[in-house]
């Protein structure tokens, strides 16, 4: 198993939308990111730079309320969904059986991003990428990735 940690420090929007569209250039299908950081740090921003880099066409908003969204695009002449969960609102780790979690992250298909995924730890994979994104002041946030192989 490889275990590989890259820190940096996003100046602005535009730099951590840098670091989005470097990671939706190597999606494969069966990726899972589950994005940590405070309310405000800049998950669903990086989600929302993350999907247009993929082709998302729809506009992508924060899932709270409704826990998960799913957008579809193409890559490589392949369908695949985008599914964008918000676990929030999750008071038990078990509550990710109620979106059929696991069944989510069985699909090849589905490239999953996770914001708030210390809800559900014991679901999340070990070869899930993570991503820190840590709030310095209106403009710059600490990004820190972390992930090991599969």
């Amino acid at each position: 198993m490889i275990y590989c940690v890259m820190k940096l420090i996003s100046e602005n929007e535009g730099e951590t939308g840098d670091v989005a569209k470097k990671f939706a250039e190597g999606i494969r299908g069966g990726e899972i990111f589950v994005l940590q950081g405070e309310l405000g740090a800049g998950k669903t921003l990086f989600t929302k730079f993350f999907a247009r880099a993929l082709g998302v066409k729809e506009e992508v908003t924060s899932p709270t309320f409704m826990i998960m969204k799913n957008y579809y695009f193409t890559k490589n002449d392949r369908n695949l969904n985008l599914i964008h969960i918000d676990a929030y609102r999750f008071e038990e780790p078990s509550e990710a059986e109620s979106i059929g979690f696991e069944e989510i992250v069985s699909n090849p298909d589905n490239v999953i991003v996770v914001e708030w995924p210390e809800r559900i730890w014991p679901s999340i994979p070990t070869w899930a990428k993570l991503i820190k994104i840590e709030y310095i002041d209106e403009n710059r946030r600490n990004i820190t990735i972390e992930e090991n192989s599969k």
